[in-house]
């Protein structure tokens, strides 16, 4: 981990230098992959080296069951799938909007979803417990990555991807097949990716009206 965090500085620094400096675009683009690859990999190896530590303690069930529950929001009665994508609307408003860190964050939040699913739904000893809401709060901001939306967009997003979690058309109904966490997760994912492709069609309507 330390080693993948050390190298992507030292790419991050070679590419600002020689993007500040006058050098050729070829080296440029090089360096600035070469540091996306390094960070992605240290940011993956630093999660799953928090998973390991994590697994040792007896907290982690607890730990697991609030990231699972959206902090017990989804053990409220009625709606918990609609609380979590709630949740994930106003976690959007306080993750960055820039386009490299919002990809991070969604990456954190997405492998916290699936590692706490994971944990929580095999101490029920169910598949797909239904106070587990975390993978909506991760698929309603795969929703809104690229966008800006305003109050009108916001809304649209939510619905959007209500509508499509609940529907689960392919390859939405198929990623919920996968074991464990990653199938609760993927589901939702896809299901953001579809509304945040129907967004942008509302918006492209919104513009030729």
């Amino acid at each position: 981990k330390t080693v993948l965090q050390i190298t992507s500085i030292i790419f991050s620094y070679v590419f600002l230098l020689l993007r500040d400096h006058g050098g050729e675009q070829a080296p440029v683009r090089l360096f600035s992959f070469l540091n996306l690859v390094f960070l992605l990999l240290a940011v993956a190896v630093t999660l799953y080296s928090g998973y390991r530590f994590l697994a040792r303690d007896r907290r982690t069930e607890l730990m697991a069951e609030a990231l699972a529950t959206g902090f017990y929001s989804g053990c409220l009665p009625g709606i918990p799938g609609t609380y979590g994508s709630l949740l994930g609307v106003a976690l959007y408003f306080v993750l960055p909007k820039d386009g490299m860190a919002y990809a991070l964050c969604l990456a954190a939040v997405s492998g916290a979803a699936i590692w706490a699913s994971s944990v929580h739904s095999r101490t029920l000893g169910e598949k797909d417990p239904t106070e587990i809401n975390a993978d909506e709060i991760a698929g309603m901001l795969v929703a809104y990555w690229g966008l800006t939306p305003g109050p009108a967009g916001l809304l649209a997003g939510f619905i959007l991807f209500r509508l499509f979690d609940i529907l689960k058309p392919p390859p939405v109904s198929h990623a919920e097949k996968a074991p464990g966490g990653w199938g609760i997760v993927l589901d939702d994912l896809a299901a953001g990716a579809y509304a945040g492709l129907g967004l942008r069609i509302f918006y492209w309507i919104l513009e030729a009206l």
